[in-house]
């Protein structure tokens, strides 16, 4: 399990690893979904101040409607940019019916959510499914991937299930929390760098 120190300063910048051919849980209690090497996986590290209950932080998780105003840093265009042009919940993964999104329960249930999103760099909407789950020390695991092909245009960046991604929260006290995400992919594409991978783990 991670040692807090681990997490660096507050406010100060991500540690960020890049690794090839490697499992993607690095000692971390994953889903079996994510059992096997990658390709590249990217790890981020940080702690961060949160003053409110770890309930309204899982229910921003949840929040998959609100990833439409997240923003990123474009390596290839230098300058900020929208990530999602629309999320949302839906309830199953056949007619895709919109619904409101995740509860705090519901993104501790260990169950399947499913949900959409159309991101600003891949064409048209894609499914994704995610599920969380509470660990000791005050931690939860989150995991998400890709149930579509990922595409741009023609091309198919991701097939489905090959972009994962898995979320460590661990409330430290005094309002602090460490945070480790981890983006992998089994197989990469000539058209996504390094770079934008790690875009997509912070």
């Amino acid at each position: 399990m991670l040692d807090p120190a681990e997490f660096g300063d507050v406010d100060a910048a991500p540690t960020v690893i890049v690794m090839h051919h490697q499992a993607a849980n690095l000692g971390l209690p994953c889903f079996d979904t994510m059992s096997g090497k990658f390709a590249v996986v990217v790890s981020l590290s940080a702690r961060f101040t949160h003053s409110d209950a770890a309930e309204h932080l899982l229910a921003r998780l949840g929040a998959i409607s609100e990833s439409e105003t997240a923003r990123y840093w474009s390596v290839t265009e230098r300058h900020w940019r929208s990530l999602i042009e629309r999320a949302y919940a839906v309830t199953n993964t056949s007619t895709r019916t919109q619904r409101p999104d995740f509860s705090a329960q519901e993104v501790l249930s260990g169950k399947p959510l499913i949900f959409v999103q159309d991101d600003t760099r891949s064409s048209g909407e894609n499914l994704y499914q995610m599920r969380g789950k509470t660990l000791p020390n005050n931690a939860v695991l989150l995991e998400s991937f890709n149930l579509d092909p990922i595409r741009l245009w023609i091309k198919t960046i991701f097939a489905p299930r090959e972009l994962y991604a898995q979320y460590y929260f661990r409330e430290l006290g005094d309002g602090q929390w460490g945070f480790y995400g981890v983006t992998a992919v089994r197989q990469v594409s000539a058209i996504i760098s390094v770079k934008s991978l790690i875009n997509r783990a912070a």
